[in-house]
């Protein structure tokens, strides 16, 4: 009898120390960290640190660019820049553009090819500190010329990207 009180009792540790409360949330979203630019693309995880992202904002435009330690490329300008907020980065409006650099490829996706999509919104803008916070994601589109001669689209799906505290330079 005393073995079997033990069982239950070990059974009993180990099935509540195994159950988490975030059971039912399977979100694996990177999530920046001060200074960093990360994103999800097409699966994949895409992370910056501070010395490889940089931020300006010259004539009313935002331009935030991040560069993997792979050498992939994510920047993304907003047009017309005052605040917080959020900006269409689709080809149906001029609010702003995203564009995704491979490493090592003369291609580029767009968030404003035909097909594109996408939004940002600055979740804090500190004019005194000079620094920008934020989400984003965007579908960027590149066309191409298959080798019988027609169009052809590849896709790019960018998710679950932020950034955090990144220094914005004003010209």
């Amino acid at each position: 009898m005393k073995l079997l009180r033990s069982l239950f009792v070990l059974f009993t540790i180990v099935a509540i120390t195994s159950c988490s409360s975030n059971d039912d949330n399977n979100d694996s979203s990177p999530t920046a960290g001060d200074g960093q630019f990360v994103a999800t693309v097409n699966n994949s995880s895409f992370v910056s640190t501070k010395a490889l992202t940089s931020s300006s904002l010259q004539g009313g435009v935002l331009n935030i660019t991040s560069k993997s330690a792979g050498g992939n490329t994510i920047s993304i300008s907003i047009n017309n820049f005052d605040n917080e907020g959020t900006a269409n980065l689709s080809g149906s409006t001029n609010e702003g553009i995203a564009i995704y650099l491979p490493s090592g490829d003369n291609k580029f996706y767009s968030s404003v090819v035909q097909g594109g999509s996408g939004s940002i919104t600055i979740t804090e803008f500190n004019n005194s500190a000079k620094s920008i916070s934020g989400t984003f994601s965007f579908t960027g589109v590149r066309q191409k010329t298959n080798s019988s001669g027609q169009a052809e689209t590849e896709t790019v799906v960018i998710t679950n990207g932020s950034f955090k505290n990144v220094t914005v330079t004003e010209f």
